[in-house]
Formats: structure tokens, sequence, C-alpha cells
């Protein structure tokens, strides 16, 4: 079946996390010094250590922002730095959260820049009549300003759409009262609560509330559409494992060092056996076409 549509995630997946992450966690340890540990400095070596900590305990240790695991701990700079901090303030007895403005900081301080290749991969899609939409938990108001930037434009280009906010580290089922169609929550409530992945000593949960109303806006609940869509990004658990149990087409984009793309990863994308890529950037998007 031809791909009409290429579904995007964006941190990470378009951009370039080696050239900043260096500086973000830097930037995060002096905004958690300045509110949520005011009173009990972390140390530089103390930061070092809750890192090599997180990094050796990762993927079993999970990214934990909405309680329920939901990525693995080490797979970028931005869930690596909250649960390093989480760490730390189980370590030193705070009972505090972290105020969301240490992320805000840091990040705003720190963009990633966007992979060399993705202005010239999205306009060769859209020249072939692909439609790309963006679903992340990046916010909509941030992607769209990134894309503004990268095509030099105040209006994004026809045929890019931006349904993002999707909080897809939430493992929620669908409220009561949705206002998604009956038919189309089926395809939600057929979904196994977890994958059968069990290599990492914790479930991998697919049922992601949040993430498939997302998808429904995007599709305007047609989900039909899944089975000519591709699904990019760079966190198989999160951006991918959902989706292709829906029926979609998936492409894992491999993440660079110091957060890599672990083995269990890949062996799952290769275990669909068909309807996935697996590739080091946005290039190998264009082999869909």
């Amino acid at each position: 079946m031809p791909i009409t549509d290429i579904i995007m995630d964006f941190d990470g997946t378009c951009t370039e996390i080696p050239a900043i992450y260096e500086a973000f966690l830097a930037q995060y340890l002096m905004e958690l010094n300045r509110t949520v540990f005011a009173q009990s400095l972390v140390r530089a070596d103390e930061w070092r250590e809750a890192q090599e900590l997180v990094r050796t305990h990762s993927p079993r240790a999970a990214w934990t922002i909405a309680s329920t695991p939901a990525a693995p701990a080490a797979a970028d700079p931005y869930i690596f730095s909250f649960e390093c901090a989480k760490f730390l303030l189980r370590k030193k007895n705070i009972q505090a959260e972290i105020p969301p403005e240490v992320f805000k900081n840091a990040a705003n301080s720190n963009p990633a820049p966007w992979r060399k290749e993705a202005r010239e991969v999205f306009e060769t899609l859209l020249n072939h009549n692909i439609g790309i939409t963006f679903i992340s938990n990046t916010s909509s108001t941030a992607i769209i300003g990134r894309l503004q930037e990268l095509f030099s434009v105040i209006e994004i280009p026809k045929g890019i759409a931006v349904k993002s906010g999707a909080e897809k580290y939430r493992i929620t089922e669908l409220v009561w009262d949705s206002t998604i169609p009956r038919d189309t929550q089926k395809s939600f409530q057929h979904l196994p609560a977890v994958h059968s992945e069990t290599s990492i000593d914790r479930p991998v949960y697919l049922r992601r509330g949040s993430y498939f109303e997302a998808i429904c806006a995007a599709f305007r609940n047609d989900l039909g559409r899944l089975a000519s869509s591709v699904f990019c990004g760079d966190i198989w658990e999160m951006d991918l494992a959902m989706p292709h149990v829906l029926g979609a087409n998936i492409h894992l984009i491999e993440r660079a060092d110091p957060f890599t793309t672990y083995e269990y990863e890949r062996k799952a994308v290769i275990g669909y056996k068909r309807r996935y890529k697996i590739s080091k950037d946005l290039t190998s998007l264009l082999e869909w076409l």
C-alpha cells in the first residue's frame, strides 16, 4: 500500500542531541540547585554519580514523570535529567516535585539543532504528496516555532500539521465520556495492556490514552489511514510500540552516544518482520516512497 502520511516525533528524532546534552545537563543542575535543592545543594560529583547510577540501571530504570514507567531513563537528556533529579530527591529524603521551570529554562537555553537533512527530507516528502504530522511530547507552539525557523517562513508549509503536546508518557485509559467515536475507541480497547517484551525486568505498557487521542485527532478518527502511515521516532517503547500494534508502519531513528539505542529496542522492531525500517538519520524515510 502506498504511504500517504508520515507521523513524526520531534526531540531526538528530528534534532541533534549530541550537540547540546552536556550544556543542557549542566544548566539543569543549576536550575535544580536554584529551586528544589536550594537548602541542600547538589555537588558536581553527586550529579555525576547520579548520572552513572541511572545510566547503569536503565532501561529497567524508567521515566516516571507520570508515575508509571514510560520509557528508558537514559533514552535522552530530558528524561535522564528528570530521573537523576528524582534519584537525588529520594537519596536526600526531600519530599518535593521538580518545578516545571527547571526543564523549561534548561531546554530553552540549549535548543537542539535540527538534523542537517531535515528540511530536504521534508520537502521531498511534501513534493510526493506525503502528509507530515508532528505528534510529540513537545508542545505544538514550540514545534511550530522550530518549523518556522527551519523553513525561514511565517506560515509552515502546506502538508505539514502539528498535533503535539501528546503526553505519550501517560499510561492511561480513555475517559468514559471520550468524544472519540465508539467504533474508533475499539482499536484502543483491543490493545493488550503490555507488550510481550520481557527482557528489561519491567513491563512495556501499550495503552497510552493521551497518545491515542492525539493520533485520532491527526487522522480525524479515521484509523484506516494507519495502514498507509509511517510513525517515525527514536524511542521504540514510547513512540512506536503502540502505533505498530494499531496497524501502522514504523521507522526507528537510532540514538547517538551517550544515549544509544538499546539492543532490545532493535530486536523488538526487527521482530515485527515487516512494516519497519531502522536508520541513523532521516534520509532513509525517503525509502518509503
